[in-house]
């Protein structure tokens, strides 16, 4: 009768730890999404800023595209500012 008791007493055991595992991974589970939804936002602000940027740049062009003797000319992120003589 002792040898039964040992081993409900082992698969009590045995349970928890799983129990204790399966809340570990579930938990990190819930981290990961957490910090993939950080990540997310992050790259959408990190994209409107640079659209907004690049807006502005569009907008000082046309602008300073019709003021007579200045042409502007984009070289990558720069912008050459070439005033007529």
């Amino acid at each position: 009768m002792s040898r039964i008791r040992s081993r409900k007493g082992a698969a009590l055991i045995l349970s928890i730890i799983f129990v204790l595992i399966f809340s570990v991974l579930a938990a990190s589970i819930a981290t990961l999404s957490t910090t993939n939804v950080q990540v997310s936002n992050n790259q959408r602000q990190a994209n409107r800023a640079l659209v907004s940027a690049q807006s502005g740049l569009e907008v000082m062009r046309y602008y300073l595209s019709g003021i007579k003797g200045v042409h502007v000319k984009f070289v990558g992120i720069k912008v050459a500012l070439l005033l007529a003589k």
